[in-house]
């Protein structure tokens, strides 16, 4: 009877062994799979970025498809001047003083400020809210064709650079979306005018970075 006993004992703790084994791993195979789930159907995806598929005018590669009807702009390489998409609005004004063999201009300044409109042009008495929630929800700031998701592509070769003791150092700034980026202490609803200044800044200085 003892004997039988120990070998009942015996047979009951391998079962209850093996089943807590299978327990652990029916768990752990339901933790992987809901992890597999999760990252191959549930996780945000980033944006496809869609290299090669098309250029623009100069032969550049976009990293995205152009939108159907989207708006665009081009520098004016036979006279940037008097492109009547740019430079309006901004200050201080900026003049090309020379066009070189390559087809680029030179300019020269002490502060280069160049911005480029959309086909609705730079219309001001159009912008009726600065709040940025009303804005949010309008979805644009002077036009529904306003600037949003926009890819820039520009070369530009710094011949020389004085020191600055604005907004850092010298430096190659782009800005895109909002208006414009003013000081200006006039109203528009109870909000000053600086906040036009709804834009990304991306700098790069004379150090690479």
């Amino acid at each position: 009877m003892i004997i039988r006993i120990k070998k009942i004992k015996i047979g009951l703790e391998v079962k209850t062994r093996s089943l807590f084994i299978i327990i652990i791993i029916g768990i752990i195979t339901i933790v992987v799979a809901t992890e597999i789930y999760y990252y191959a159907y549930n996780r945000p995806q980033r944006p496809r970025i869609i290299i090669g598929l098309s250029v623009d005018r100069f032969g550049i590669r976009e990293l995205y498809l152009t939108k159907k009807g989207g708006e665009q702009w081009y520098f004016n390489t036979n006279d940037p001047n008097h492109d009547a998409r740019a430079g309006k609005g901004e200050g201080p004004h900026t003049t090309f003083i020379q066009r070189n063999s390559d087809g680029s201009w030179k300019v020269k300044s002490s502060q280069v400020r160049y911005g480029a409109l959309t086909s609705s042009g730079w219309r001001p008495d159009l912008i009726t809210t600065l709040n940025q929630q009303d804005l949010a929800a309008k979805g644009y700031m002077q036009s529904p064709n306003d600037w949003k998701n926009v890819e820039m592509t520009g070369y530009l070769k710094v011949n020389s650079f004085s020191d600055s003791t604005k907004n850092g150092a010298a430096h190659i700034e782009y800005l895109p979306r909002g208006a414009r980026n003013t000081n200006e202490q006039t109203k528009v609803n109870g909000l000053t005018l600086q906040c036009e200044g709804t834009t990304y800044h991306s700098n790069t200085y004379n150090n690479h970075t």
